[in-house]
């Protein structure tokens, strides 16, 4: 969701986050896509985890 939040942000100029150069947002986007990539493809080992701390 933020990731979605970051390119749109990027797109209408900067308006939401504030940013230290221009294309920040579009590396945060980038970054989080990435992050969300690894977390769908390790997800079940990130729930093993999980329930091993939790439960």
């Amino acid at each position: 969701m933020y990731d979605l939040r970051a390119l749109t942000d990027y797109l209408n100029g900067n308006i939401y986050y504030k940013v230290t150069y221009p294309e920040q947002n579009l590396d945060r986007c980038k970054s989080l896509f990435q992050f969300s990539r690894l977390a769908i493809d390790n997800q079940k080992e990130i729930t093993a985890v999980i329930e091993e701390h939790i439960v």
